[in-house]
């Protein structure tokens, strides 16, 4: 009987002294399990992401935008967060409008009587996450970079508008507590030079102003196989929202007809667009 005793005594022992073991063993898999497609910490994928945008709520009848377009040159690593470099290009038609004067402003009538106006914007951007830690659930960072508009009129206009050009600076938001879904946000504003129809109209020649313009941008990641990365998200912009120092009609003597355009709005939410984004992506 004391030797019974005995065994069941050492029997618990080892039980205290295994079950620990097996527990941390457990939260070691489970915490492998939960590194988010890495195969190993210190795992870094690179690889290429296409999105295109589809432009639907235009603000004017008179503008029109083509599918906007991204390229992302894109990394992450459990250890470091995601990073990536954003090659971002959007166009516009704007058709103008019969004169009226005083009535009709001047970003909507065609210089020397153009009907329309092309207008293209490349944005190029680097992103990095704030202050990440190994494992973090919630990443956060800054975006900035630069851009470049290139425009046309359907009537040739001296001047050129390589001066069209300036930064854009932002922050982006992630998630990765539902992952395989990883959603996600970011707010982008550009300033520098750019097209002036008021002025181009003024002046008589190709012309540019310190302008501003917004891209908000949110949606969802989905990660099939642990390297394709499929999207789909929602994007209010305006890149001509707000002007600087707008064209004003210039004064009109007493007795003399006004046959001016009427002055520009510092707001302008004529190239307001929404559009429904999808991309597609694989990591090396």
């Amino acid at each position: 009987m004391n030797r019974f005793i005995f065994f069941k005594i050492l029997l618990s022992f080892a039980f205290l002294l295994i079950t620990p073991k097996m527990v941390y063993a457990e939260l070691e898999n489970e915490k492998e399990e939960n590194l988010r497609g890495f195969s190993a910490k210190s795992e870094i994928k690179t690889g290429l992401i296409l999105r295109a945008g589809f432009p639907f709520l235009p603000a004017s009848q008179n503008v029109s935008f083509l599918p906007p377009l991204t390229l992302d040159i894109y990394g992450e690593s459990f250890l470091h967060g995601s990073t990536g470099i954003s090659l971002n290009w959007l166009s516009s038609v704007r058709k103008f409008v019969p004169l009226e004067a005083g009535k009709t402003i001047f970003s909507d009538v065609g210089p020397q009587n153009s009907g329309f106006l092309n207008k293209n914007l490349l944005i190029v951007s680097l992103r990095s996450p704030i202050n990440y830690q190994a494992g973090d659930l919630t990443e956060y960072g800054w975006i900035g970079g630069v851009f470049s508009q290139f425009v046309s009129l359907n009537t040739p206009i001296s001047g050129d508008s390589n001066s069209n050009i300036g930064i854009n600076l932002g922050s982006y938001l992630k998630t990765y507590n539902l992952y395989p879904f990883v959603p996600f946000a970011d707010l982008q504003l550009i300033l520098g030079n750019l097209y002036d129809n008021g002025k181009t109209y003024q002046n008589n020649t190709l012309s540019s102003n310190v302008k501003a313009g917004y891209f908000l941008h949110f949606g969802s990641d989905f990660y099939l196989l642990k390297r394709l990365i499929f999207n789909f998200s929602y994007s209010l912009l305006n890149p001509d929202f707000f002007t600087f120092y707008p064209t004003r009609a210039n004064p009109v003597e007493a007795g003399q007809s006004n046959n001016q355009p009427a002055d520009d709005p510092y707001f302008s939410f004529a190239e307001n667009i929404s559009t429904l984004n999808f991309s597609f992506g694989f990591l090396f």
